[in-house]
């Protein structure tokens, strides 16, 4: 869809991009993440953490920032610490 949009809009100047994090550190998920879950997400992410919310939030003021990404369109940014590079593991 990110990428659809992206063609469908670059006419009339309107770029398209998704960020997909990965587990990150907040209030809400440590109050829900039980050890297990943690251990889960922990064992699954090449980098072995969860990201924080300034990670995330990085990445949407770069995508923000005309001067640093006016030519980025169509792009899924995943920040998940290699999850998603890893593919599905065992």
């Amino acid at each position: 869809m990110t990428q659809t949009m992206a063609v469908e809009l670059a006419s009339v100047g309107i770029r398209v991009n998704a960020i997909a994090p990965g587990p990150v550190e907040t209030p809400l998920v440590r109050d829900m993440h039980t050890e297990q879950v943690r251990t889960k997400w922990i064992n699954a992410v090449p980098q072995h953490r969860y990201g924080t919310p300034d990670e995330i939030a990085g990445a949407a003021v770069f995508l923000l920032d005309d001067s640093q990404s006016s030519f980025v369109t169509g792009q899924t940014i995943c920040i998940d610490g290699g999850f998603t590079a890893a593919g599905l593991l065992p």
